[in-house]
């Protein structure tokens, strides 16, 4: 299985993706997250024009030069920065045969949680999320806001990143207007889940950062 992964940045993202947490900015840390399971030379940054410059110098600060950052077709939404780097990883001499997509709003999802998409890619999956269980009681309101009934929770998920594609499904996901998720589960592509992380929660960013810096520094003492 040939291996890659992306990281978008739309232009609307400058402040989220640069901020720091817990001393590297986000960018950086899920870079890091995908170290290791995905080679560093298969790791593509894929950036609006106005922060191509910035997240060139952050990654070579941060020793990982030999990630790649290329970018984005314009205007730079997110669905442009996947299609330019697909398009990218279609160029290549051995073209990706799965492919990651990371979020930089999950700063802390863990190395295990990319460890457990690829084995879900691995095992013939053609789309693989990490998810959890829905802890927080739902409630459906009515037009005035009253509370009318409590949502039944059991099957309920929480989806996070990183997200695991086949090639072919990530580049036909990326054809409309949709997020390539929901495009996937709206064209009827089986999609599996793995286990992921209490720590992998989507962020506000810069907001949450001082939350992010007190859980990493539950995990780091000292």
């Amino acid at each position: 299985m040939e291996l890659a992964a992306i990281v978008p940045l739309p232009a609307t993202v400058h402040a989220a993706a640069f901020a720091p947490v817990a001393g590297e900015v986000a960018l950086v840390r899920v870079v890091r997250a995908l170290l290791g399971p995905v080679p560093t030379s298969g790791i593509i940054v894929v950036a609006d024009e106005s922060l191509v410059a910035e997240a060139r110098s952050c990654l070579d600060s941060a020793g990982l030069s030999a990630v790649s950052v290329i970018t984005s077709w314009a205007p730079g939404t997110r669905r442009q920065c996947l299609a330019a780097a697909v398009e990218h990883l279609g160029r290549e001499a051995h073209p990706a045969s799965h492919v990651l997509v990371h979020d930089h709003r999950h700063p802390l999802a863990p190395v295990d949680v990319t460890e457990r998409v690829i084995a879900g890619l691995r095992a013939g999956h053609p789309v693989v999320a990490p998810v959890l269980p829905m802890t927080d009681t739902v409630k459906v309101v009515d037009d005035r806001g009253a509370v009318v009934g409590t949502v039944d929770r059991t099957a309920l998920r929480t989806v996070q990143y990183p997200r695991g594609y086949q090639s072919a499904v990530l580049a036909q996901s990326i054809t409309g207007d949709a997020d390539e998720f929901v495009a996937a589960l709206a064209a009827g592509t089986p999609i599996a889940t793995v286990d992921g992380d209490a720590d992998a929660f989507a962020a506000e960013l810069p907001t949450d950062a001082p939350l992010l810096d007190a859980i990493s520094a539950t995990h780091h003492p000292g």
